[in-house]
């Protein structure tokens, strides 16, 4: 009796949660961005990928490494313009990212409110400055922008930072994509009936979405809680996939990339 009560609650809130969009928020995402030099897939850790401020590309580690090595110029590798680190001034910086933002590039409404956030280059650190350079970046079209948003919002109002992580996945995010597969077993942790052993089935298979997702792009951690998903919690709700080994050949294959 007790756990067909709490099925039949969890069918309907669950119903409310299950709509239209469902659809496209779990379609494959579009492919990895590449590279603008070497023209593979850039990495998931967006610390080893560099917006460049003089041309707009985003540039892989190794590319930039690359032409350091062979010239003492700290030059993009794309443009071939200097590049500006920590010891230039604050307003040369800022004068190259606005002439990117007059021609609306949304990364570029990114970069700045990242500097905001993280007081880089001697900055004073305004969130409220931030923020809205984030969502001007979003309305871009920027889902990195979004993830930021998401994070900034989920300490606060969970409903605005899972739409903005739902935007985020759906435009390839891999870390608003992982995000939401941990919140939706969150959600099957917290409505979970532990002395009862009853867990809330449907949270865990649209976790399991989200991890696949995030794994077929080569997210390593993803494809952790895919394999250890399966030989705990998610056992009992949902089936094997013959595929597996295939699944994890293909994340191995683009964490290579």
């Amino acid at each position: 009796m007790i756990f067909e009560a709490k099925k039949k609650e969890w069918e309907g809130k669950d119903a409310l949660r299950m709509h239209d969009g469902d659809e496209d928020l779990f379609k494959d995402p579009p492919p990895r961005e590449e590279c603008s030099i070497c023209f593979l897939p850039v990495p998931i850790d967006e610390s080893q990928v560099f917006y460049q401020s003089c041309c707009g590309k985003d540039i892989c580690h190794g590319c930039i490494h690359q032409v350091n090595v062979q010239t003492d110029d700290c030059l993009c590798p794309y443009c071939r313009t200097p590049v500006l680190d920590n010891t230039q001034p604050l307003a040369e910086m800022i004068k190259r990212i606005k002439k990117r933002m007059d021609v609306n590039d949304a990364e570029a409404f990114r970069l700045l409110g990242n500097i905001y956030s993280k007081g880089w280059y001697g900055m004073e650190k305004d969130m409220n400055k931030a923020a809205n350079l984030w969502t001007q970046g979003a309305a871009l079209g920027s889902c990195k922008s979004h993830f930021n948003l998401a994070k900034m919002y989920y300490t606060r109002d969970m409903d605005k930072a899972k739409y903005h992580l739902n935007i985020a996945a759906m435009g390839g995010n891999v870390q608003a994509r992982a995000k939401l597969g941990h919140m939706e077993l969150k959600i099957a942790s917290d409505t979970a009936l532990v002395e009862a052993g009853i867990v809330n089935g449907v949270p865990m298979k649209r976790a399991l979405k989200h991890y696949t997702i995030a794994a077929k792009v080569g997210c390593e951690k993803s494809m952790d809680q895919v394999t250890k998903g399966y030989s705990s919690y998610f056992k009992n709700y949902i089936k094997p996939k013959a595929n597996m080994r295939r699944l994890y050949e293909l994340t191995r294959m683009q964490k290579i990339l």
